[in-house]
């Protein structure tokens, strides 16, 4: 059975987060900023437990 997390996935979800991260650092507008940090966090969240996901299916955790 494959797994549905795999470390491309983690790999992308990592850069999404660094991504939406330093266009909010760039962005004037406060509301869009706000919004881009939220996509963030929501990205780092996800990269999180994949890597928790990750971690246990290879027997580390």
């Amino acid at each position: 059975m494959e797994s549905p997390v795999t470390v491309p996935h983690f790999l992308a979800d990592i850069e999404t987060a660094r991504q939406a991260l330093a266009e909010a650092l760039r962005e004037a507008d406060v509301e869009r900023q706000r919004n881009l940090a939220l996509i963030a966090q929501a990205a780092g969240t996800i990269a999180h437990a994949e890597a928790t996901w990750l971690r246990s299916s290879m027997g580390m955790g």
